[in-house]
């Protein structure tokens, strides 16, 4: 990891377990490379789906990623979306929920739509 991410993600890290009091994974780093694993595999689906149109098992390869995504933040926290559009993020925390708990979730990124991001690229060159 590049030494000047390091402290964006730990940052990022941190915030997660402020909103996700119950994940699996306590360290900072740790949680924010295990889901951003999960961001990739998410976006690239939906970047195949795009491509070649939306599968039979779509809905099957949905629920095993976030069924992963479960598992890593623990019960309770903000709701989290699965976006097929393959021109953003895959993982997203609801806008509406996000304007609800702006002061829990103001550090949080966001893209364009409001969208809090649960696995954002913060490496410089992103």
């Amino acid at each position: 990891m590049n030494p000047k991410t390091l402290p964006l993600v730990e940052a990022h890290g941190k915030t997660l377990l402020q909103l996700f009091p119950r994940a699996t994974i306590r360290d900072p780093v740790a949680l924010c490379r295990r889901l951003r694993r999960l961001e990739v595999s998410a976006r690239q689906l939906a970047e195949y789906w795009c491509n070649i149109g939306t599968p039979e098992n779509a809905d099957q390869e949905e629920t095993r990623i976030m069924s992963a995504v479960a598992a890593v933040l623990g019960a309770g926290g903000p709701p989290i979306e699965f976006n097929r559009d393959a021109r953003g993020y895959a993982l997203k925390i609801p806008s509406e929920w996000m304007a609800d708990h702006w002061e829990d979730a103001r550090t949080l990124p966001r893209d364009m739509g409001g969208y809090g991001l649960i696995a954002p690229d913060l490496s410089p060159e992103a």
